[in-house]
């Protein structure tokens, strides 16, 4: 039972309040009264299930530390450099019970960017001690990191004014109860589908292409009800450079919300995902050849985003934030 309530985690109560009536039900129906007298004297009281889970995990790290002393090299995979009360787990397991860096032959690391920092991360702390010892970041989070930057001009950021501008706009009509009732109306009378506007969330990595993608659909719904309230971030969506911009992130996301899908789930080892990391960098390098023959048809909401007056030096400078976009995410990947 401990085990169990270990694995699910779940209270260490629900043994004794949970699991032991619910048994004794069961016997009632389905077994001889002697059965269910079995089943209570069972002890399963939360001081008694806390007790075995401990001697389960001391018994399981003193198997880990044995085989790690007992072994020539190691390899070390983590998710996190720290625990919820910031304490360094697996730096601490290593230098309580003596176990040399030395031997680490490999290390793979998942989480923050300061997991692999060349300075002070935890792969640049044991190669310290082990100069020859191999790492490498989960391919999923590495490209995560590399599509979060959105204008690679330290100078100029086009997109970067784009979504901050996106998310404000969403949330001067989410933040309010009466605003956003008044915008599902609105949405309700024009007859689109969709009738809320999607948060933003910055941790959550396919939130800023739902949320853009939402915001493109209902440009029209947005910009009348901005329009109503004497909202002056109603004039962006008179710019049509602007409306590209948002059609162009709105689209590019959704093809990464499409890769960080297919890369997660079951059965998905580091060959997988390279294979179709390296497929993406292949499509980001068709795209660029693309556009640069004006050929936006990669680029689903990139047309619709135009209107008839548009001239020739709307078009270059449109498709010249494209390509140092793409260009500058395939190097980033």
């Amino acid at each position: 039972m401990g085990d169990v309530s270990g694995t699910k985690k779940k209270p260490f109560t629900e043994a004794e309040e949970i699991i032991v009536p619910a048994m004794c039900i069961v016997s009632e129906e389905f077994l001889e009264q002697s059965a269910k007298a079995k089943i209570e004297n069972i002890l399963l009281s939360n001081s008694t299930v806390e007790r075995r889970s401990r001697l389960l995990s001391e018994d399981l790290l003193h198997q880990v530390v044995e085989k790690l002393r007992t072994s020539h090299w190691y390899g070390l995979q983590f998710d996190e450099s720290t625990d919820i009360s910031n304490s360094v787990q697996v730096m601490d397991l290593l230098e309580c019970h003596d176990i040399p860096l030395e031997r680490c032959s490999s290390v793979t690391t998942d989480g923050a960017a300061a997991m692999v920092s060349v300075r002070n991360g935890s792969a640049a702390m044991i190669k310290e001690h082990a100069p020859d010892c191999a790492s490498s970041h989960c391919d999923l989070y590495r490209q995560i990191l590399a599509s979060k930057k959105l204008s690679h001009d330290n100078v100029n950021r086009p997109f970067d004014e784009v979504m901050e501008q996106s998310v404000k706009i969403i949330n001067s009509i989410k933040s309010k109860a009466k605003h956003s009732g008044m915008f599902q109306q609105l949405c309700e009378d024009i007859e689109e589908c969709d009738r809320t506007l999607l948060y933003y969330c910055e941790v959550r990595w396919l939130s800023r292409g739902t949320a853009l993608r939402r915001l493109f659909d209902l440009q029209k719904c947005v910009y009348e009800f901005l329009y109503e309230i004497d909202c002056p971030k109603a004039v962006h969506f008179h710019n049509d450079l602007w409306i590209s911009k948002l059609g162009f992130l709105a689209d590019m996301f959704e093809k990464l919300n499409v890769l960080n899908v297919s890369l997660q789930g079951k059965d998905m080892y580091v060959f997988s995902t390279s294979d179709k990391i390296e497929v993406f960098e292949m499509k980001l390098s068709l795209w660029k050849r693309r556009v640069e023959g004006n050929d936006l048809s990669a680029f689903s909401q990139l047309p619709i985003a135009l209107t008839e007056g548009s001239d020739e030096n709307f078009e270059h400078q449109r498709r010249q934030l494209i390509l140092e976009h793409l260009g500058g995410l395939k190097r980033k990947l």
